[in-house]
């Protein structure tokens, strides 16, 4: 089963919806690593602790989570519609609603990325709670949606062949 959190299948690029799913945890850890930073400035500064936090925030979210995008709007959502059957309209507006949500996700991470930078770079001092807060939110209820019901969705209508060339798409963007 995808979502099986004790199941010692690793993720991997055979597995797309798996490493989907892993993907999901570390969005979720950098999610949470982005909150702490603001409660750390606001006890400690700026000082290298928060240095470093911001550093690797902006080293995923500028690198994995924007493959991770890609590899959901260029991969999963194409496949999923070549499978949904005429008429279905609920897959459709799945999809429509976490294209959205990624273009929301997206102004939000180019609201914050700048103070990010700032801050990794021992010049900034400021993170705003609120918009950390909006973001981090944002993508934990596009999670749970995805979790919920875009991998379960995927893994009971893809069938072998098109996870094989999704998972080969995947590994080809990495290099």
């Amino acid at each position: 089963m995808l979502l099986n959190p004790n199941s010692d299948t690793a993720a991997s690029f055979d597995r797309p919806l798996q490493l989907l799913h892993a993907c999901h945890g570390k969005l979720m850890h950098q999610c949470g690593t982005l909150r702490n930073l603001v409660d750390h400035l606001n006890q400690h500064g700026s000082d290298g602790q928060a240095q470093q936090a911001a550093q690797a925030v902006l080293r995923y979210f500028t690198t994995a989570a924007l493959l991770h995008h890609q590899d959901e709007e260029e991969d999963l959502f194409p496949a999923l519609r070549a499978t949904v059957p005429a008429g279905d309209t609920h897959m459709g507006a799945l999809l429509a609603d976490l294209e959205a949500a990624h273009i929301v996700l997206e102004t939000q991470w180019q609201a914050l990325q700048p103070l990010l930078q700032q801050l990794a770079e021992g010049t900034g001092t400021e993170l705003p709670a609120e918009q950390v807060e909006a973001f981090v939110m944002g993508y934990f209820a596009h999670i749970a949606v995805e979790e919920k019901e875009l991998l379960p969705l995927a893994e009971y209508l893809l069938k072998p062949d098109q996870l094989a060339e999704m998972g080969q798409r995947m590994a080809a963007r990495r290099t």
